[in-house]
């Protein structure tokens, strides 16, 4: 699949409905969005300042620790960032896309193939931010395993800057999938569609489904 054309630049998708209370300190919504897509909304509170925040999901030794893959970034809208799975060929990234918005401490958005990541830092009580993420994508059957991956990396990101061991246990069972799906229940109620792509996501241990996005 090749990345989507559109940067995806403008303000986030529509907030409404707003996240419900989920796992965790999660909380989490899903709403359609144009041309069939669907976002994924996601926040959880975390204790420590903006700055702190922005360094741990922008700087890529901080990133390696958390995010499904090593990331390779021109921190500046327009430039390029690469994603590097473990067993990728080659030196390179195996995947790249466009930073669409970096305003230190408050945003940083890019593309990932198709989809969109946008995360967006707002102060939050004394000394703490809330993180939002909203993950724009086309398979709405993927959501739960967006949401179970992003929380998993999440909380990964919560022990560093905690200043402890990572250490986050992974979804073997699918229990955390299985949580979502009952979330979203709208992803369990079938309909008839008829589509040019029919490429399935599949679940992933530890972070979102390595499709046109992430792993």
């Amino acid at each position: 699949m090749t990345p989507n054309p559109n940067p995806h630049s403008a303000p986030g998708p529509d907030p409404d409905p707003e996240p419900e209370p989920d796992f965790d300190g999660f909380s989490s919504s899903l709403s359609p969005e144009s041309g069939g897509r669907t976002a994924l909304r996601m926040e959880r509170r975390l204790a420590h300042p903006p700055q702190r925040v922005w360094d741990a999901i922008t700087q890529p030794a901080h990133l390696a620790r958390w995010f499904p893959s090593e990331v390779s970034v021109d921190l500046r809208p327009g430039g390029e960032i690469g994603f590097h799975f473990p067993g990728d060929p080659g030196p390179g990234p195996g995947m790249t896309g466009k930073v669409t918005d970096a305003d230190e401490p408050r945003l940083f958005a890019f593309t990932w193939g198709e989809d969109h990541l946008r995360w967006e830092i707002t102060p939050d009580g004394e000394g703490g931010s809330r993180l939002s993420l909203v993950h724009t994508f086309g398979d709405r059957f993927g959501a739960a395993s967006f949401a179970s991956g992003w929380q998993i990396c999440v909380t990964a990101l919560g022990q560093l800057l905690a200043g402890g061991p990572v250490d986050v246990e992974r979804d073997t069972g699918g229990t955390l999938h299985e949580a979502y799906l009952a979330r979203f229940g709208e992803l369990t109620r079938g309909r008839v569609e008829e589509t040019a792509d029919e490429c399935a996501s599949s679940a992933s241990s530890y972070g979102p489904p390595r499709r046109s996005g992430p792993n």
